[in-house]
């Protein structure tokens, strides 16, 4: 496959796979000690990953859960939020901004605060109160974390078979990158180029949505985009879809499934340019079908780095090239 080496991708789910312990005993800990509510606080693309760990318990559970922006939250807080919530954060750099001055306000209320960092010796990896240094394997460290809450709560009793499934997953995920990377190239040539692209999705994909739309499309690759939620899809945004306009549909196996169904209806009348990308495409060997609705993000995940390789050589434009994004003061 373009630009991938399988023996670092493999690495690196084996150390998602690998924080279970240590993200089960700092759970733990925290459970016993009593909380009143779970903030999940990033920005960017860390809120859009944090925000579908919040849909994922909002539905599942009766555990009090909040996504804040962390800018957002630092200007205007949250009445829910005191001594006793329980804050999660990710970064990969432990230095941005936003993030940190979030959770100094939340360490002055007395919270704690839960930080996966890739180096501790950063000023976040210093300011937490839980920190897990890791690299990579963003979903498995967000997943332990979300359904250990869950479980200990007595509302996910199916933890252990979940976790243990979670072992197949790297090779489920590779198998599934292997097979949808000649239709990510097909999508990169065919619509690498667009001036703009409109992208849906819905439920715990809704934020994916948000975040590739976001991060990757405008960020990394300067295309003019839009993310709409397909529920929200037909109070504005129909209007301006037609012939010649390129929609791209993350589709999903949760609850939300009808709503990006309905949209996808709605676009093959409309336009000659919809894409639309299905995990339930992918077998996922070793996943049990009461499983797979929750595992969406992770797959989608997956099979959007393939196509991001694709765009980053139809475009002659690198993923890691940049305007302004930490280049400029602002």
């Amino acid at each position: 496959m373009l630009s991938f080496d399988e023996k670092e991708f493999m690495a690196e789910e084996l150390r998602g796979l690998a924080l279970r312990g240590k993200i089960e005993e700092v759970v733990d800990e925290i459970c016993r000690e009593g909380y009143s509510n779970l903030f999940w606080i990033g920005i960017g693309g860390t809120y859009a990953y944090l925000s579908q760990m919040h849909h994922i318990i909002k539905s599942h559970s009766r555990i009090l859960s909040f996504a804040e922006e962390a800018a957002e939250f630092a200007a205007a807080g949250n009445k829910q939020f005191d001594k006793n919530s329980v804050v999660i954060i990710t970064s990969v750099t432990g230095d941005t901004k936003e993030v940190n001055e979030a959770v100094r306000i939340a360490r002055e209320a007395g919270a704690r605060v839960i930080g996966f960092v890739g180096s501790l010796d950063t000023p976040l990896g210093q300011s937490v109160t839980y920190p897990v240094a890791c690299v990579g394997a963003l979903f498995y460290k967000l997943y332990y974390t979300a359904f250990r809450f869950m479980y200990q709560a007595g509302d996910f009793p199916e933890y252990e078979q979940f976790v243990k499934e979670m072992e197949k997953l790297p090779q489920a995920l590779l198998k599934a990158k292997e097979e949808f990377d000649p239709a990510a190239e097909k999508y990169a040539e065919a619509h690498g180029m667009e001036p703009l692209t409109y992208l849906i999705g819905a439920g715990n994909l809704w934020g994916y949505a948000y975040c590739y739309a976001m991060c990757v499309l405008e960020e990394c690759q300067w295309i003019r985009t839009k993310a709409v939620n397909s529920g929200e899809f037909f109070h504005g945004t129909l209007e301006l879809i037609e012939k010649g306009v390129n929609v791209l549909a993350f589709q999903g196996e949760d609850e939300s499934r009808p709503l990006t169904d309905r949209a996808v209806r709605f676009l093959e009348r409309v336009t000659d340019k919809l894409t639309v990308i299905d995990t339930r495409d992918y077998a996922l060997e070793g996943i049990s079908p009461e499983f797979r609705g929750i595992l969406s993000p992770m797959v989608m995940y997956q099979l959007c780095e393939r196509m991001s390789k694709h765009l980053e050589e139809v475009r002659k434009h690198p993923l890691e090239l940049r305007r302004y994004y930490r280049r400029l003061s602002y």
